[in-house]
């Protein structure tokens, strides 16, 4: 007798409207459109609804875009003879998926020493800050011409394709990358643009000066370690100051006050913690807006009528951490458990023990521990071994040619041992919304296996560093 229980319903029920995300076109290197769409179902249970394709690589771009000229090493001789970004997206079209298009808006690969985030002692790093409006303005150009050359392909399908671009994702996992060193700890950023964003709002004013100290009010949740920053991740949007500093003597986080560690003294300090991470929230979510809004300016007005059409039913998605606060994104995805919020229409985040319950906004669960952070650093450092700027500039130059290799496997180790796959994956999700305008609407699965991230690193040409040995 073969009885159905409600685990084996709820993972089958949640096989349906899956994503395939490619972070990286390298995988398409690898492998063809139809093979991925195979091995998704083989991996998931069902043929998923639509893809995720990147509209640049952390190496470069993988299209002309008007004053921006650094190209990715991945950006074609794709399998199946694809050569171009509008051939990806015919090739998925094909498929019968639907697409949406994914920047990462730290744009690692734009040397832009203006626009780069900087610590709160004064040192620069190769990510962009997102406060700043230029950096707005550059994402708004690459994202909007993707979505116009994705448009271009997909009304020159021939036969024509009901395939359609569903939305348009924004990869804001690490925003703002953190470090340190003998507990004193080093937070991104505060550039001018990110200062004068400070100053001018209602909770910010001369709020940064309380942070260069030490202690200050970060490390009531936040330790440097030897193996990185440890930091309190309980914190969520009805927690106040007491229950800051309560969470932080329960980590043994108040050591770092030593005797000037009493209740009053600390539950000061938490109130401006708060203080901070709302106004980072604020200034994190306002930047999404702009940069939808320049790339989508005039298309739902375009005079084709497909472009307009298609345009009003796009999706604007924003891809974070599953955590209460996310220290390196800026946002406390609580606050954006909304019915209708003004700056985004869907949320894709991981799902994890403490993710708190959207029950509101519609969401994917995006099927790799802290989504797209180790995925990120991945393509990241592949991209710095073959820079010879980025070679000479961070201690990848120093290390010869054997440990570069091992620090990219263990990398790639790093990423793969993150993600999660496969029915019994899903069933722990819970039942997926019956409602298509609020709740949990499906998942994403990356593409990414250990075949196509050997072949990248074996792929990589390496630059030399200024002490690097053969």
């Amino acid at each position: 007798m073969a009885r159905q229980f409600k685990f084996g319903e709820a993972a089958e029920k949640n096989t349906e409207n899956g994503v395939i995300d490619i972070p990286h076109t390298c995988i398409l290197q690898t492998y063809s459109a139809r093979e991925l769409v195979d091995k998704f179902e083989a991996t998931w249970g069902r043929k998923p609804s639509a893809v995720a394709l990147p509209v640049s690589n952390a190496d470069g771009l993988l299209f002309d875009v008007d004053g921006l000229s650094k190209y990715s090493a991945a950006g074609s001789g794709f399998k199946d003879g694809i050569g171009d970004f509008g051939g990806l997206v015919k090739a998925f079209a094909t498929e019968g998926l639907n697409i949406y298009l994914t920047l990462d808006v730290t744009l690692p690969f734009q040397e832009s020493p203006p626009l780069q985030i900087v610590d709160i002692v004064g040192d620069s790093s190769r990510h962009l800050c997102f406060g700043n409006p230029t950096t707005v303005e550059i994402l708004g150009a690459i994202l909007g011409t993707g979505i116009d050359l994705a448009f271009e392909a997909l009304q020159d399908m021939t036969p024509p394709t009901n395939s359609k671009l569903l939305g348009v994702v924004l990869d804001l996992v690490n925003l703002w990358p953190m470090g340190g060193s003998d507990n004193r700890l080093e937070l991104t950023c505060f550039c001018p643009s990110c200062q004068e964003y400070f100053e001018l709002h209602e909770k910010g004013k001369r709020l940064i000066d309380k942070f260069k100290t030490f202690p200050n009010p970060w490390s009531l949740a936040l330790r440097a370690t030897e193996s990185g920053i440890s930091f309190v991740d309980e914190i969520g949007i009805n927690h106040g100051a007491k229950e800051i500093v309560g969470f932080s003597r329960l980590k043994g986080f108040d050591a770092a006050f030593g005797s000037n560690n009493g209740d009053s003294e600390l539950i000061r300090k938490a109130d401006d913690l708060l203080k901070y991470m709302s106004v980072r929230h604020d200034q994190v979510m306002s930047s999404v807006d702009s940069v939808f809004s320049e790339a989508m300016r005039g298309l739902s007005t375009d005079k084709n009528p497909y472009i307009s059409e298609a345009a009003r039913m796009m999706r604007r998605v924003i891809l974070v951490e599953g955590t209460s606060y996310s220290w390196s994104g800026g946002i406390f995805i609580e606050k954006l458990d909304q019915l209708k919020p003004a700056e985004f229409d869907e949320i894709w985040a991981d799902k994890g023990p403490q993710t708190p319950i959207l029950k509101c906004v519609p969401n994917y669960a995006y099927m790799s521990r802290r989504s797209r952070y180790y995925l990120d650093a991945f393509f990241e450092v592949i991209a710095n071994a073959a820079d010879s700027n980025a070679m000479a500039t961070t201690g990848m130059g120093r290390m010869v040619r054997d440990q570069l290799q091992e620090l990219l496997v263990q990398r790639l180790q790093q990423s793969l041992a993150c993600l999660t796959a496969g029915k019994a994956a899903l069933g722990t999700l819970g039942v997926a919304s019956d409602d298509e305008k609020q709740g949990r609407q499906g998942y994403v699965g990356i593409a990414l296996d250990k075949t196509a991230g050997i072949d990248l690193i074996n792929g990589v040409n390496i630059a030399r560093g200024p002490t690097a040995k053969k």
